[in-house]
């Protein structure tokens, strides 16, 4: 098996908190490691995702990240 995970999905989600009323966003993600499906979050603003989006890939940044699982 590779070391290497396989991003199998992400997406920004943006929630409000009803306490304070203030959105907040993390990256999600779902990926395959060493045969083991995983899932992670990264706190990230909308604008931070759009400008990954922008200037590079998406799963480049992610696998650069090396987030732990959830």
């Amino acid at each position: 098996m590779s070391d290497e995970p396989t991003i199998l999905e992400y997406a920004l989600v943006v929630t409000t908190a009803s306490s304070c009323n203030r959105p907040s966003s993390e990256l999600r993600v779902k990926f395959r490691l060493e045969g083991n499906v995983h899932c992670a979050s990264v706190p990230m603003t909308v604008a931070d995702f759009a400008k990954i989006v922008e200037e590079e890939d998406v799963v480049s940044f992610l696998k650069r990240q090396e987030v732990p699982p959830e």
